[in-house]
């Protein structure tokens, strides 16, 4: 599938396998995800997402950040 904007539901279903979560807090628009180092930890690499509405778009470019900060291959989001 080639490069292109996600819906933020569809980018969570995708990460999920990877251990990804939705931490708590942030300011006001913003979303912090977190791949946890253990099952119950809060430490590990983290990213923070703005996020206008219910389900905005992802643009290509946080979303290629976003892998890079958290240590995911492309193919997780976009496949071959």
């Amino acid at each position: 599938m080639p490069k292109a904007p996600i819906r933020f539901n569809d980018l969570l279903k995708a990460l999920k396998p990877y251990g990804v979560k939705v931490k708590k807090g942030g300011k006001g628009f913003e979303t912090i995800l977190i791949r946890p180092l253990t099952e119950n930890s809060n430490q590990g690499p983290q990213h923070t997402i703005k996020k206008h509405g219910k389900n905005p778009q992802i643009s290509i470019r946080s979303i290629t950040a976003l892998l890079e900060n958290l240590g995911i291959p492309e193919d997780a989001v976009w496949g071959n």
